[in-house]
Order: C-alpha cells, then sequence, then structure tokens
C-alpha cells in the first residue's frame, strides 16, 4: 500500500503492519469494552485466531496453592472436554513456559518429548503446531497463552511469537486484574458470611438469654439451656453436670436429645470425679475439649467413661466439652454428642464459641436461681425457727399453769388447720 502528501515523497506502508496495527486496536477495545473477564479473553483470544489464522487457542493461569496449571479458556472445537484438564507445575509445554517464563515455538509437537498427550487423549484434538508464551505481570508469571494448529499446514514464525508476544502483555493485565477482581469478591464474600454468621449468633444468644433469664426456677433454666445447645448447634444431644458440694461428685442436672434415643440420660445420677479423666481435665484447666471419633473407640464400653461421655449412646462420633463458670470457678461441665461424622457436623471454631457464649450468659441466671433457691430454703428454715420457738415458750409457760397447760398448744393446731383451709402464708 502507499501513502502520498502533496509536495511529499510517496511513502509505502506494508500491509501487514496495517493489519497488525488493525488487529491492536480491536484487542485494545475488545479488553476496554467489558468487565466480564470471560467475555474479554474469548474475544482477544478470537482476535488471535483470526489475525494467526490458526484452529485453536487457550489461556492457562497458575494455581499456587495446588501447585497445578489450568485451562482458564479453551477455545476450538474441543475447548470443552480440555477445560476439565489440570496439569502440574513444569508439565508440557505450556508447563515449561511457565516454569521458565521464555516463549516456545513447537513446529512438529508429537516429536517433541515435552509435549503432553493427555490434552489430545481426552479431546480427540490433533495437536501439530504450537505457539506459546508466557502471560507477566509485574515481572511474575501468572499463566501463558498457546495458540495451535495454523491452517495450511504451515508452522509459526517468528513473526508471530513477537506479535503474540505483545498481545500477551495485553492480556496479562486483563487477567491479572480478573484475578484480582476474583480475589476482592471472595474476599467481601467471604466477610458477608462472616458478618451474617456472627449476625446470627448475636441473635441465637440474645434469644437464648432471654429465654433462660425469663425465670428462676433452677430445673426449667438448665433443661431450656440444654434444649437450646442441642437445637443451635445441631448436636445429638446435650447433658449438664454440676459439682455436689464436696466437688468429688458430677451429678447430671439436666439432659436433652434431638430426638428418641436408646441411651442413658442418667438425669439425677451421681458420678465420681474419678470415673471421667477428661472432665476432671475440663474442671482442673477451665479450658473445652474436643473429643474425636478415633479416641472415643479407644473407650470400651464397659468403662465408666464411656457412660459420663455418652451415656452408652452409640455411634457417637464426637463430644464437646464445656466448663460451665461461676466467679472463675468450675461449678460444672455441659456435655455436647454427635452422631454424625466429623465431615458433615463438626465442632468447629464457630459452633465452639457459640457454645462458650450461651454456656457464660447462662451462668449468671443459673447462679440467680441457685440464690433464689437458697433465700426460699433460708426463708422456710427461719420460719420453721420461729415458729419451734413460739412452740417451746408456750409450753415453757404452761408448765407452769396447770389450768391453761395444753391449751396454747390446741391454739397452734387450730390456727394452722385456719391457715391451711384459707390457703394463706404461715
Amino acid at each position: 500500500m502507499k501513502q502520498s502528501l502533496k509536495g511529499e515523497k510517496t511513502i509505502a506502508i506494508p500491509t501487514k503492519s496495517l493489519e497488525e496495527g488493525a488487529m491492536f486496536s480491536r484487542l485494545i477495545d475488545t479488553i476496554n469494552s467489558s468487565l466480564d473477564i470471560e467475555t474479554v479473553l474469548k474475544k482477544s483470544m478470537n482476535c488471535v485466531e483470526d489475525f494467526m489464522d490458526a484452529e485453536a487457542s487457550s489461556i492457562f493461569e497458575t494455581d499456587k496453592d495446588r501447585g497445578e496449571i489450568f485451562f482458564r479458556l479453551a477455545r476450538g472445537a474441543k475447548g470443552r472436554k480440555a477445560k476439565e484438564i489440570r496439569l502440574k507445575m513444569g508439565e508440557g509445554i505450556v508447563g515449561c513456559v511457565i516454569q521458565t517464563g521464555k516463549p516456545l515455538i513447537i513446529p512438529d509437537a508429537r516429536k517433541d518429548n515435552r509435549f503432553f498427550k493427555g490434552v489430545d487423549k481426552k479431546t480427540g484434538f490433533v495437536t501439530k503446531t504450537i505457539l506459546c508464551v508466557p502471560l507477566k505481570a509485574r515481572g511474575e508469571v501468572i499463566g501463558a497463552v498457546q495458540v495451535l494448529n495454523k491452517k495450511n499446514n504451515i508452522p509459526f514464525c517468528e513473526t508471530d511469537l513477537a506479535l503474540l508476544n505483545s498481545f500477551s502483555s495485553h492480556i496479562a493485565m486483563a487477567l491479572k486484574n480478573a484475578m484480582l477482581y476474583g480475589e476482592i469478591k471472595n474476599l467481601n464474600l467471604s466477610l458477608e458470611k462472616k458478618v451474617k454468621e456472627r449476625t446470627r449468633e448475636l441473635s441465637l444468644l440474645l434469644e437464648t438469654t432471654t429465654t433462660i433469664s425469663s425465670t428462676l426456677d433452677l430445673h426449667q433454666i438448665l433443661q431450656t439451656l440444654a434444649e437450646k445447645m442441642v437445637k443451635r448447634v445441631a448436636s445429638t444431644f446435650c447433658r449438664i453436670f454440676f459439682l455436689d458440694e464436696t466437688g468429688k461428685h458430677f451429678v447430671v442436672q439436666a439432659s436433652y436429645p434431638i430426638r428418641d434415643l436408646d441411651w442413658h440420660p442418667d438425669f439425677g445420677e451421681s458420678f465420681p470425679f474419678n470415673y471421667s479423666s477428661i472432665f476432671k481435665k475440663v474442671a482442673s484447666t477451665k479450658n473445652t475439649v474436643v473429643i474425636s471419633n478415633s479416641r472415643l473407640k479407644k473407650i470400651t464400653s464397659a468403662d465408666n467413661e464411656r457412660r459420663v461421655l455418652t451415656g452408652y449412646l452409640k455411634n457417637i462420633k464426637s463430644v464437646l466439652l464445656i466448663p460451665l463458670m461461676f466467679k472463675d470457678k468450675v461449678s460444672g461441665v455441659i456435655s455436647l454428642g454427635e452422631s454424625r461424622k466429623w465431615e458433615r457436623s463438626p465442632f468447629d471454631t464457630r459452633k465452639i464459641r457459640l457454645c462458650k457464649a450461651i454456656a457464660n450468659q447462662a451462668a449468671a441466671a443459673i447462679e440467680n436461681a441457685q440464690l433464689f433457691e437458697e433465700v426460699i430454703t433460708k426463708n422456710k428454715e427461719l420460719k420453721e425457727t420461729c415458729f419451734q420457738s413460739m412452740k417451746v415458750l408456750a409450753q415453757s409457760i404452761e408448765e407452769k399453769d396447770e389450768y391453761t397447760r395444753e391449751h396454747s398448744e390446741r391454739i397452734v393446731h387450730y390456727a394452722k388447720l385456719l391457715v391451711d383451709k384459707l390457703d394463706l402464708p404461715e
């Protein structure tokens, strides 16, 4: 093609250069035309294939966590099947290019020992010639772009290599931006998930706290706590143990199964402290303990430890023990059992955190209920003491007068009958 300006020499501009310029312009327009990386990559490689007159093309990306290379894009008739394949670092022509950071022209793939035949075998595609260039972003190799089989059995040349090298920087930039966008998107999704989980935990905690704080009946509080624990963390059962006054026995104060179970809830049963070394550990260290299935298997059915941990319930895969704290002192242990496999329902950090929070909130309600029971008991004892004192005083007076002897006793008797009849407080 010739171009001239008035009064100047005629300049011959190669047609190929104009085509390359148009190609670059088209590629830049494509990259800037969409925020969807898949659309950008497909259109970009379509430009490359058209310009190089190739049968197929691919874009590879590295997965550093797994030490693998995967197809980010696979164009051509067999592209869909090819995307299922992953290569090891350094494997195949593309692996070699990514590992060395240097481009390669392969005039006959079948004669090159580095060629990975697995893709052709799976897809049915026949690879003849290869042009592969690394994708670099800020000096780091993040993948590779590969063009296959120039039509009419023409091999790729250095001009093709130089052109693809020029294209690769733009493609690498688009790919890197997509990777960063994906990382930010995943981070946002992760944060959103954590916020939702935390909000749900706080809602459950508030609901549980409100429920157990609405009564001063200790038995009702403990049963409600056991039920809430089971339902909130979706475990198989919950049992709540209290240390007795001597500190040498655990007493089962509440138990709740998620469904009807063939087990020994042992409600009201007292177990010596030495029945369970694991319970002793929880009480002494004040730490939460998770007992795995492998550890449970080592405890025989005849062992008292198994009865304390599982209530002889079969198929329990894991157990979570949480210390019940009152004023920095262990007063009991909450036991949660799970019959599902760890992979399906683990006692993970989130569940443990939720259970500990519920236990800490419940501690105040339990302490208030215990104080209330102590007040009621003391009040009854005080009334009985006053009554007995009055009775003794009356008897002493009567003993001195034969005419009034036993008269006060009869009055007290009839007074008590009247109080009972009218349902009045003593």
